[in-house]
């Protein structure tokens, strides 16, 4: 789910009474005839689509394909292009009708630990320099949307903020540290908007019977602050630059993304913002749909110790590729 569209989170959050209908309506209504025959629709897990919205369905010719019911017909649209111009480690769309999208079955083996990622750390490298190249959102009003969506998510996340701690699940002092924190790191990198692929959990992962790797969520690009996705790809960051084995994966990542793209970029300090950024979003989402809630202590707790950690300080930052002190450089 696009985390700037309001339109999906209504949706997500709306009664399963209405999803079935809807599904009703696409068996009857057979959207995608006479093309195809959709002959039984059933529910992803939850593990394997997060929002609600996907689905495994089967055609009169006994073919799988996966159903996206997306927000709206324009988010439908964008998916479309979107995946028709990246690379085929991602799903084709194979039909499109209003905002339902048939897109191609992967099967495979699910990565059921993080650790079986590590290995595809330069492909995974590539994969996200790729999606990067896109660029930010297209069309002639492309610079003003992307200054709307840079004003949203700052605005964002203020607001994200001042509710967990109306909750009581961020403390005072945690919040204040988060603000000044995220003020500094607006002022020293901006707020890069580009199409990324901002949910890199692991499930969203698929190894084929033959080896390759796919990227199975397509509802995970949206325009966000670039590089969200670094914040959870391959380790929390206070352990990425820990460790030797985890420096060399970040190592191998950085060398991939650098085969497709400029990779100053990924510097750790910017690396840090983006966490911020994400912490914060993954934390207030759970809290207002109230959903995996027992994630959301140990997440407000990581948050806490990270922000104890990392202090940006004014009109300093780390050169690119370099690890600062706390991270083990010497």
């Amino acid at each position: 789910m696009n985390p700037l569209d309001s339109r999906a989170m209504s949706i997500r959050r709306g009664p399963r009474g209405d999803v079935a209908s809807d599904l009703d309506t696409v068996l009857r209504e057979q959207p995608f005839a006479p093309r195809l025959e959709l002959r039984a629709i059933e529910p992803l897990a939850e593990d394997e689509a997060h929002s609600g919205m996907a689905f495994r369905v089967a055609t009169g010719d006994g073919q799988r394909y996966k159903l996206r019911i997306c927000g709206s017909a324009r988010r439908a649209r964008e998916l479309e292009r979107l995946l028709g111009a990246l690379p085929d480690v991602f799903p084709r769309v194979v039909a499109r009708r209003a905002r339902h999208l048939l897109i191609e079955w992967v099967e495979g083996e699910r990565l059921d630990d993080r650790k079986e990622l590590r290995p595809h750390a330069e492909l995974l490298g590539r994969l996200v320099a790729e999606v990067h190249c896109m660029g930010g959102p297209p069309g002639p009003l492309r610079r003003l949307r992307a200054a709307w969506l840079a004003l949203r998510l700052r605005r964002g996340f203020r607001a994200q903020l001042r509710a967990l701690g109306r909750r009581g699940v961020v403390d005072v002092d945690t919040a204040a540290r988060a603000r000044a924190a995220f003020r500094i790191w607006v002022r020293r990198h901006g707020t890069p908007i580009s199409l990324d692929l901002w949910d890199t959990h692991k499930a969203n992962f698929m190894l084929e019977p033959g080896g390759r790797l796919r990227y199975v969520d397509e509802e995970g690009l949206a325009y966000t602050l670039k590089g969200m996705g670094f914040a959870k790809l391959l380790a929390k960051p206070g352990v990425r630059y820990r460790q030797p084995k985890r420096l060399a994966e970040w190592e191998a990542f950085r060398a991939g993304y650098a085969q497709v793209a400029d990779a100053d970029l990924l510097t750790p300090d910017y690396l840090d913002y983006v966490r911020l950024v994400e912490l914060v979003r993954s934390i207030h989402s759970k809290v207002r749909l109230e959903r995996r809630l027992d994630k959301v202590g140990d997440e407000a707790r990581e948050l806490r110790e990270f922000l104890a950690e990392v202090k940006p300080a004014e009109g300093s930052s780390d050169p690119p590729g370099a690890l600062p002190r706390r991270f083990g450089a010497s």
